[in-house]
């Protein structure tokens, strides 16, 4: 598959070709606003390994005024970003799991707490990040989400979901589940799918998956 994401800009701002018309559209109409699209950041369109056993798949990446000194001022975070984008093998391939890059990341604080369940039966960071692949139905950064076309780019991701499905990984849906189904044919009946009771707060855990949902991904976890 051609990975639209090598191409992205490396400086300001940070949108695809294919995305900017779209991009630009939005922001004019809701600029100044929580849901202006803060493509002077990174997108994240994904996160994990690209045959990770588990793809969790998310509406979009949140923002935080915090995210510019670690996004932009951290080289290395910065590395680590590009690499996920291409997909090459590092050692925290879903990288705000990475310790280091603990400090200043509201990312770190925001998965860890997610995973906090699987840490608690000792699945460590480094085995979760290399456990899970994060798919973002909509990549660029906003404060609050306002519903919005999906945007050329996803094709990306559309066809990295079917091409897990195809090797019947687990799909755990976190958020958007309407967004997803109606993107991805066959998802809907898709017999390795899981999903999360409350989507407002998509963690992890037996009470939010329930005990079956929990087994099953602990089963793919331990099958990896």
């Amino acid at each position: 598959m051609d990975n639209p994401w090598c191409l992205l800009p490396e400086a300001r701002p940070f949108v695809l070709q294919a995305d900017a018309a779209v991009v630009s559209a939005f922001n004019q109409k809701y600029a100044g606003t929580p849901y202006e699209l803060h493509t002077e950041l990174p997108p994240e369109p994904f996160s994990g390994r690209l045959d990770a056993p588990v793809v969790l798949l998310n509406l979009n990446p949140g923002y935080s005024e915090d995210d510019a000194a670690i996004m932009l001022g951290n080289a290395k975070f910065q590395q680590a970003m590009k690499n996920t984008r291409g997909f090459s093998v590092q050692d925290y391939p879903f990288y705000h799991l990475n310790p280091c890059f603990k400090q200043g990341n509201k990312g770190y604080d925001y998965w860890v707490d997610k995973f906090r369940k699987l840490f608690e039966i000792d699945f460590d960071l480094k085995k979760c990040a290399n456990s899970f692949l994060l798919l973002q139905a909509y990549p660029y950064k906003s404060k609050e989400f306002k519903k919005m076309p999906l945007l050329p780019s996803f094709d990306f991701t559309r066809r990295i979901l079917l091409a897990a499905m195809n090797r019947r990984a687990l799909v755990v849906q976190l958020r958007s589940k309407k967004i997803w189904e109606e993107a991805i044919p066959g998802l809907a009946t898709y017999p390795r799918r899981i999903e999360c009771r409350n989507p407002r707060r998509p963690t992890l855990s037996p009470g939010n998956l329930g005990s079956e949902g929990w087994r099953i991904l602990l089963s793919a976890l331990d099958a990896g």
